[in-house]
């Protein structure tokens, strides 16, 4: 049997699963050298004969995992994140010469695909869970210290990296068993991590928006005032039920905070109702909110979590997306199970609209 009659096929994408071992055991063609055609020369290609005597430069063997990885990212794993072809080939062509030179953004992009794999191949989803981890480790661990001096040559590379890596972090398939808390944590953890995107920004905007990655640009910097389309009833009722409850428990300066965040909220889902042929701006909204309302929801302040929560229901509605999957429901359930029976009441309409498929 060969190998591509052991593996197994993804129906939905078209991509053939496959491990590390099956490329290392991959029949080689037979090799059949040409015909001489002129007399011999140090410039000609050495044939059998003498193939063995080639000196071998200090070149290390290739990585044919990694090298599986990059593939399903340029062909699968690039296309996921929009339905825009501008953008598509933003990320399958730009993206990837930035990576070329920058090791902290291919480790990035090697973890992102990985964690695709993993959901589309179950049969080795351990060993795709695993290179995910890793190369999300090394980028983390070499591209951070990169963001305390962005500038003109890799000001491109930490736009992308900042935003890769997050959703890598987010999207690494966790255990079902996990603690209803921890998933609060990953979420703190995914939005610090996506605020990278406005650190890089504050930075390098004027010289990121003229060069090769300027369709990411105009998707990350969606002009919410001016793309505002219309919501479902319910959730117009829903985000005054939120403002109501603002402020009638909230005081001072916290009560501006959710104030403003609350109006972000909306206006966000208006702007995702215009522009939803991009997925991943579901994330945006994570990136432009303050550092002390993180703050807030690392304290557990019911307020904090509510909104978080309302949230959560724009991400439930991106569900078929592998990259989201039930991450939204999961994270509303486990906001529900932190708050007290007085907010319980709160979120009653999150917890009732992640039950079931939806779209605003």
């Amino acid at each position: 049997m060969t190998v591509l009659e052991k593996n197994s096929h993804h129906q939905n994408s078209g991509f053939t699963c496959r491990s590390g071992s099956d490329y290392q055991n991959s029949p080689q063609p037979d090799y059949t050298p040409p015909p001489a055609s002129s007399p011999s020369s140090e410039y000609m290609i050495p044939y059998q004969s003498n193939i063995y005597q080639l000196p071998l430069p200090p070149i290390p063997n290739l990585n044919l995992h990694d090298l599986n990885i990059f593939h399903h990212y340029a062909t699968q794993t690039a296309a996921s994140l929009s339905d825009r072809k501008s953008v598509q080939r933003t990320w399958r062509v730009a993206v990837t010469k930035e990576a070329l030179p920058h090791d902290f953004l291919m480790h990035a992009l090697l973890s992102f695909a990985s964690a695709h794999l993993a959901q589309i191949c179950p049969a080795q989803r351990q060993m795709y869970g695993a290179s995910a981890v890793a190369h999300r480790n090394i980028a983390l661990r070499s591209g951070i210290p990169h963001l305390r001096n962005v500038t003109p040559k890799n000001c491109h590379a930490l736009f992308v990296f900042s935003s890769v890596i997050a959703i890598s972090t987010f999207s690494i398939p966790s255990s079902p068993s996990i603690p209803l808390d921890s998933r609060i944590d990953n979420i703190l953890t995914f939005i610090v991590l996506i605020r990278g995107v406005n650190t890089v920004l504050q930075s390098g905007l004027d010289w990121i928006q003229t060069g090769s990655l300027e369709a990411l640009l105009q998707t990350e910097r969606v002009d919410w005032r001016q793309k505002i389309g219309p919501v479902p009833m319910s959730l117009r009722d829903a985000i005054q039920e939120l403002r109501a409850r603002n402020d009638q428990h909230t005081l001072g300066t916290h009560w501006e905070l959710y104030t403003n965040t609350i109006e972000k909220l909306e206006s966000f889902y208006g702007a995702y109702a215009v522009v939803a042929s991009d997925r991943s701006l579901v994330f945006i909204w994570c990136a432009i909110v303050p550092a002390e309302f993180v703050a807030r929801l690392r304290e557990r302040d019911p307020m904090a979590l509510l909104v978080l929560a309302h949230w959560a229901v724009l991400l439930h509605s991106v569900s078929a997306q592998w990259w989201a999957g039930e991450r939204g429901k999961l994270l509303v359930e486990a906001i529900y199970q932190e708050l007290d029976e007085e907010w319980k009441a709160a979120a009653q309409w999150p917890m009732e609209i992640v039950q079931s498929p939806w779209s605003p």
